[in-house]
């Protein structure tokens, strides 16, 4: 009985958002991490088109295929540690990918239920590094 109490409360919250957000029919850039990489394409797995994350209710994480062309960009972006609204881009090649990197992934189509993808634009999300206090210092 208890399950059936929380899948209600659950099924509940997903009634009342979708009420004040309705689903939209275009999807075009995830959010996810590279599991492989073969010749000039990457499987990356999301949990980006997943409607909504309630804790408490497992993740649909979906691996989806995305190839690459000449005209695909692909970035690393490095936010500010000073602020975070900032940011640096840097061009990277398809090479400098590796599996376990977090990507957004851009694309010029609708990818809403499609498994395989072309990507306008790949962007590495990289890690603030603190050069300042990168030693430190003991006195003598």
């Amino acid at each position: 009985m208890i399950g059936a109490g929380i899948g209600g409360y659950f099924l509940g919250q997903n009634v009342m958002l979708n009420s004040i957000y309705p689903e939209s029919n275009e999807v075009f850039s995830i959010f996810g991490q590279i599991t492989s990489i073969n010749g000039d394409s990457l499987v990356v797995e999301t949990n980006s088109l997943q409607r909504y994350i309630i804790p408490g209710q497992e993740q649909k994480l979906t691996k989806i295929t995305i190839n690459t062309n000449e005209q695909t960009k692909i970035l690393e972006q490095i936010f500010s540690l000073e602020n975070s609204l900032e940011s640096t881009e840097t061009i990277l090649s398809f090479s400098d990918l590796t599996v376990g990197d977090s990507v957004s992934v851009l694309s010029s189509e609708n990818i809403k239920g499609k498994s395989q993808i072309t990507a306008t634009e790949i962007i590495f999300q990289s890690s603030p590094i603190n050069t300042e206090n990168s030693v430190e210092e003991f006195p003598e």
